[in-house]
């Protein structure tokens, strides 16, 4: 992503920048790096603004939001994705706006609202099934998977069937990001029940298909996960 960034800058192009941060803000987002993507988002709000970009403006927005609310600020996160969603809709566009929703859903589960969280999350994978464009459904099951344990700590067979769910689309896709990083979470439900050998193979397996890869979160969690319950 710093490199695409690097090049975008050499053109000296508005329009190519914008989309190049965005991308950008997008993959740190995916590896809940808020701090960077709050600061890129930024600059693709001023630039889109001063150019009238209105479509990769609103993506940034609702980016920047996710940001805010990662940050402490629930109620302005979750009035900024608001207000990209809506710009969103101007436009008349309709890529991304599974992910899009995964935000605002994300956000309302910060915020301590996981019944609207999960209303989202089924207006999302409603959507994601009536456009085809369902390659965040794995992220998306896997959020309904925490709002569920969220919403009932003490039940977590829905959740653990959420989980399988992401795992299954995740390993469907061949996306190891998402399958690692659901299966981190769902080894830490298991480790909660005491099952740390089922936690262990688990993220074990797919961990091995990382093996020079330390950067991410969802490899450090993993790695962390591991440690623990050798």
């Amino acid at each position: 992503s710093e490199e695409g960034i690097t090049r975008a800058r050499a053109i000296e192009e508005p329009f190519t920048l914008a989309i190049a941060l965005d991308y950008a803000a997008m993959l740190y987002q995916f590896d809940h790096n808020y701090l960077a993507a709050q600061k890129l988002t930024q600059e693709v709000i001023e630039l889109c603004t001063e150019h009238q970009f209105a479509y990769y403006l609103a993506w940034a927005r609702i980016i920047h939001g996710w940001t805010t609310i990662c940050a402490g600020d629930n109620e302005a996160g979750l009035a900024e994705i608001r207000t990209g969603l809506d710009d969103f809709e101007k436009t008349g566009a309709g890529l991304r706006l599974p992910y899009y929703l995964s935000l605002q859903a994300d956000g309302q589960g910060r915020d301590g609202q996981p019944e609207k969280a999960l209303a989202t999350i089924a207006q999302a994978l409603q959507i994601a099934n009536t456009s085809g464009e369902k390659w965040h459904n794995a992220d998306l099951f896997r959020l309904k998977a925490q709002l569920l344990l969220q919403l009932n700590p003490g039940k977590s067979s829905d959740a653990e069937t959420a989980f399988q769910e992401a795992l299954s689309i995740a390993r469907e896709q061949g996306c190891k990001a998402r399958e690692l990083q659901t299966a981190f979470e769902l080894g830490r439900l298991w480790q909660g029940q005491g099952k740390q050998r089922e936690a262990h193979d688990l993220v074990a397996a797919i961990y091995a298909c990382f093996p020079d890869s330390g950067e991410s979160s969802c490899v450090k969690n993993a790695k962390a996960l591991l440690e623990e319950s050798s």
